[in-house]
């Protein structure tokens, strides 16, 4: 009887032990991406914050001319093929288009809309960053992401060389963003 119970209080040892291990490895993971995030990458993660803000803009073209240059500056594929990822136009609509980054592994890495408002002149249109993935808080593809929207400022630029940027857009502070996993 006296052996029953201490290999009871054994296991329970144990089990106690990987368990309060287990509590330490998640707190210390956490305070790692905390201290990432505001100390040892403070820089990209204050890049990210300009990267992912929408901005709104004002133009005299329509959004046909709008599509068509986006195309044009973007060159969007049909399908991601490979284990490249690469920029697929996924919606477009009489007021909107959007491009994602996409790869047959990662899936889709972000996703940046553009909406924009013709029936008014000028026009009013808004960009932003609908989805991203991010590893230990830093953007997944940022680069391209960067890329993208330097394409995207320069295609509007193209229709509209007096096109008017504002920097922020009401009802786009939110954004989702996933796990990379």
């Amino acid at each position: 009887m006296d052996t029953f119970v201490a290999l009871i209080a054994l296991v329970a040892l144990v089990a106690g032990l990987v368990f309060v291990r287990k509590m330490i490895g998640i707190g210390m993971g956490k305070a790692s991406s905390a201290l990432g995030q505001k100390v040892l990458f403070r820089a990209e993660h204050e890049e990210d914050e300009e990267l992912l803000k929408p901005y709104a803009f004002r133009t005299t073209a329509t959004m046909d001319q709008i599509k068509t240059s986006l195309r044009e500056q973007i060159k969007p594929v049909e399908k991601a093929s490979g284990l490249a990822p690469a920029v697929v136009e996924v919606v477009c609509g009489d007021d909107a288009i959007a491009f994602a980054l996409v790869g047959s592994l990662a899936g889709t890495t972000f996703t940046v809309l553009i909406n924009v408002n013709d029936k008014v002149q000028p026009a009013q249109g808004v960009l932003h960053v609908v989805n991203y993935k991010e590893n230990d808080g830093i953007v997944v593809a940022r680069d391209r992401l960067r890329t993208l929207r330097h394409q995207i400022r320069t295609a509007l630029s193209a229709v509209d060389p007096d096109i008017v940027v504002e920097p922020g857009a009401p009802g786009t502070e939110i954004q989702y963003k996933t796990k990379w996993v």
